[in-house]
């Protein structure tokens, strides 16, 4: 049946890795229009719109001469 519990020989092939498998790399943000909206950063020159969380104590400032954005911690 489709609804079945998985049983333990079903997980004995999943990976388990000690370092992420995904490495942010700020480098990626440049050449975006990214707009602040509440705790989120939103790429609105794209076709399909992205996002970022920031946290509600940080702010987009500016960007910097690459065009990555700038973003500092607010009390």
């Amino acid at each position: 049946m489709k609804n079945e519990p998985k049983t333990e020989n079903e997980n004995e092939n999943v990976e388990i890795h000690d370092k992420p498998v995904f490495e942010f790399n700020p480098d990626v943000l440049a050449g975006h229009e990214w707009r602040q909206q509440g705790p989120f950063i939103i790429c609105k020159s794209c076709d399909l719109e992205h996002s970022m969380y920031i946290g509600v104590n940080r702010q987009l400032q500016g960007f910097d001469e690459d065009g990555v954005p700038v973003i500092k911690k607010i009390n």
